[in-house]
């Protein structure tokens, strides 16, 4: 054993000492280098004469003029760069210039030069100045992204971007709305495009595009100098479509397909919400409906609208709203399929109510999000549940924060749940539950009357499949799973707390083909009847906090339990801290004899320490 471990040693000192890099090829060697950032890959060029252009074959620049020791030097890297004949390729450039005096005349030499070599990715983020960027660029045929960032765009007469793919265009001067037409219209091929524009800008920026499929829209600011006019989009291929704006009094969009999914927070231009203001653009909002009127799937702000299409399956409310039937509308409510309410939510209990006439609705996902400055928010739930399970809901998602609002006992009735998702929240003691549906249950950092309540909730599910249990802090209680459906398991429990560990866990899943434990509390664990298919995860430390002899051995009994319900298993993984206890009791005891287990040691191990015990092992990065 001696002889082998001083020749596995000897091998391995002989395999670190071996130059494995020199007969690599050039192409290969770039090829390696292209994913360092390009400071690290000049500094190659010290390493032996063979390297010391070797950087310069590397078809990717990027450059911030403040890594540098003042702004001419910057400058003369890049010219020289740029010169250079050993240059033959850049497929990716990009600059990031801080404040200087100059004017960006700099770059046109820079932009041809790359031109000349096939660019292909293109990003200019000027700071804090708009600079000028020059003609040139708009003749870089080969170019497939750009982004340019607080630029300042010159007139152009003619623009090619042949095979622009992306075009992110953020907080730049435009010299007139005639330039942005013609930059997006002139990319035949345009597929993601998003337009960034803070301030006073009071241009409008008209998207047409025949090929776009992904468009970002966001107009933000904090002036109160107007409404500006508005916005027209007509792009046939559009299948998301993403607008912020609080500036822009009217939206015009031709031509959107049913597939599309929209997500809009628009205010028409209003910084006031009385009655007259929102009448004022009644019109405005009437034109806009129609070019959304065939979706299918509608995130908006509460503030957004009042009246939208019948047509609609989805709807998202965010910010600080108030919610009632007056902003939830009739025509929405008759096919909305999907409710999403987040942040702070002020709500009054009868904007909660769903009128009699839409008792035909049909919610399929809800998603609370509530924090503190909800006043009585235990009473908003239970009506939002109440009117949800009435409706045949099926994903029901619940987050309070940071209190732990009770969830309502009518929560255990709610018979179409398939998905549920409750953190946070505080459960009450379950009395009758029944989930004939539900396939995926989600629980995290809860508090839990007893443990009666939690197993009442895991074995009323008679088809669950797969269950998550996340428990922090404190909570001393035990947390059993009895399923006989339940096919993957995710238990976490992690205390930063030494209180003394936690009486045991006990699955029994027959059916369960994965099981994952990362716990650092409970003392004891009990697997029953786990298949021969199913693999394991485990980091459990049988609630030690110290890993002395003394300690360990105390867990002596706990771990010959555990054991035996995970032997019939082929494949684990084992967790660093978990193998120290492993290897310390196991080697002692051969309780798994020659049992053949492929077991993932998540360390970096030198094999002479791994036991041989007829066990098939293999490490793996952690």
């Amino acid at each position: 054993m001696l002889g082998r471990k001083k020749s596995c040693s000897k091998g391995l000192s002989q395999r670190l000492k071996e130059d494995r890099i020199s007969p690599l090829t050039e192409s290969l060697l770039c090829q390696i280098l292209n994913y360092l950032p390009t400071k690290d890959v000049v500094k190659t060029s010290i390493l032996s004469t063979r390297w010391r252009s070797l950087w310069l074959s590397v078809p990717r620049l990027e450059l911030d003029s403040r890594d540098f020791s003042d702004f001419n030097a910057f400058v003369s890297f890049c010219d020289r760069y740029f010169d250079s004949n050993r240059v033959l390729c850049i497929n990716k450039l990009k600059l990031t210039i801080g404040d200087n005096e100059e004017d960006g005349f700099y770059l046109k030499s820079w932009i041809d030069a790359a031109a000349k070599r096939k660019l292909q990715h293109l990003n200019v983020h000027f700071l804090p100045q708009f600079h000028k960027i020059p003609l040139n660029l708009y003749k870089c045929e080969t170019l497939v992204y750009l982004s340019l960032v607080k630029v300042t765009l010159a007139k152009g007469r003619i623009v090619s971007f042949p095979c622009m793919k992306t075009m992110h265009l953020e907080d730049n001067v435009y010299p007139n709305e005639a330039t942005f037409k013609k930059l997006i219209s002139c990319c035949p091929v345009l597929e993601d495009l998003t337009v960034i524009i803070y301030g006073k800008d009071t241009k409008s920026f008209p998207v047409h595009s025949r090929s776009l499929k992904r468009l970002t829209l966001v107009r933000i600011s904090s002036f109160h100098s107007g409404a500006i006019s508005g916005v027209v989009i007509n792009a046939p291929l559009l299948c998301a479509l993403s607008i912020n704006d609080n500036t822009s009094k009217s939206f015009i969009v031709n031509n959107m397909g049913s597939s599309a999914k929209l997500d809009l927070s628009i205010l028409f231009g209003l910084w006031d919400f009385d009655e007259a203001s929102l009448t004022s653009r009644r019109s405005s909002i009437h034109r806009f409906l129609p070019g959304i009127s065939k979706v299918k799937e509608l995130m908006i702000r509460t503030r957004t609208f009042k009246d939208s299409d019948p047509n609609s399956k989805k709807m998202c409310f965010n910010e600080n709203d108030l919610i009632s039937n007056s902003l939830v509308p009739e025509c929405l409510l008759s096919s909305l399929e999907f409710v999403d309410i987040k942040s702070s939510i002020l709500v009054s209990v009868a904007g909660m109510k769903v009128s009699d006439s839409n008792k035909a609705l049909w919610i399929k996902k809800l998603k609370l999000t509530i924090d503190e400055s909800v006043d009585n928010g235990a009473s908003y739930l239970k009506s939002w549940i109440d009117a949800a399970a009435k409706r045949k809901l099926q994903h029901l998602i619940v987050h309070s924060l940071p209190h732990f609002y009770k969830t309502p006992e009518n929560l255990y009735e709610c018979e179409t749940l398939v998905y549920l998702q409750l953190f946070e929240v505080a459960l009450n003691d379950a009395k009758f539950v029944s989930f004939p549906c539900m396939k995926t249950m989600h629980l995290e950092d809860n508090v839990y009357p007893n443990e009666a309540t939690f197993k009442k909730l895991i074995s009323c599910c008679p088809v669950l499949e797969d269950l998550t249990v996340i428990i922090y802090g404190k909570d001393t209680k035990s947390f059993p799973v009895h399923s006989r459906s339940l096919k993957r398991l995710t238990l976490v429990r992690v205390s930063s707390f030494h209180s003394g560990a936690i009486s045991g866990v006990v699955i029994n899943a027959p059916r369960l083909c994965s099981l994952r434990i990362k716990d650092n509390v409970s003392k004891s664990f009990i697997v029953k009847n786990i298949g021969s298919n199913a693999k394991l995860d485990l980091s459990i430390l049988f609630g030690l906090w110290y890993f002395d002899e003394a300690s360990v051995r105390s867990r002596r009994s706990s771990i010959h339990r555990f054991l035996p319900g995970i032997l019939s298993v082929r494949e684990m993984t084992i967790h660093p801290r978990t193998f120290m206890v492993y290897t310390y009791l196991i080697c002692q005891s051969r309780v798994l004899g020659h049992v053949s287990i492929t077991i993932h040691i998540l360390l970096c191990l030198v094999p002479a320490h791994v036991p041989i015990l007829g066990i098939n092992t293999a490490t793996s990065p952690a």
